[in-house]
């Protein structure tokens, strides 16, 4: 779909979410590690590290700064820019149990349309679960939340919103 047919139908429908089969750019989307529930105090603390291109190791295996540490470092060296970098691992039991479906990935070769819609896009690659493409708020790095087949098929029969179904 071009991107002024996709931009067309938003504009002329409004409320709708885009489902998406991607069993044909699978091969070219890779999942990564978890994020935790943006939403949280000290998850705001967390400035993740994209996942490079190609994935690394250690990006794709989940990579951050401290925004304290950043703003300590800053106060104490103005002009330094080196700042300490953790891995997840060192957090992970934390993300775990605050965990609520976000991941980063990398996709090679995106159809960009779909980035850039402005309404929900699901892509389905033929498994139980379905992934909504978002952007993390902290950091504003993109990722996907996980969502089951059954839980969108529930909020898209009882949500009226769009922009609310699965959240």
């Amino acid at each position: 779909m071009t991107d002024a047919e996709r931009s067309s139908r938003e504009e002329f429908y409004k409320n709708l979410v885009w489902i998406v089969d991607a069993r044909k750019f699978a091969s070219s989307f890779s999942l990564h590690h978890i994020l935790p529930d943006p939403s949280l105090k000290w998850a705001q603390d967390l400035a993740w590290v994209r996942v490079s291109r190609p994935p690394s190791s250690h990006s794709a295996n989940g990579m951050y700064f401290k925004f304290s540490l950043i703003a300590k470092d800053k106060a104490e060296w103005p002009e330094g820019n080196m700042h300490e970098v953790f891995s997840l691992h060192h957090i992970m039991g934390q993300v775990e149990a605050s965990y609520i479906g976000h991941h980063q990935y990398h996709w090679r070769r995106p159809y960009t349309t779909w980035l850039s819609a402005t309404c929900p896009v699901y892509l389905d690659f033929g498994t139980e679960r379905m992934m909504r493409l978002e952007t993390y708020p902290v950091g504003n790095i993109p990722c996907v939340r996980l969502i089951s087949k059954s839980r969108l098929i529930a909020d898209l029969l009882s949500k009226t919103s769009a922009g609310d179904v699965c959240l």
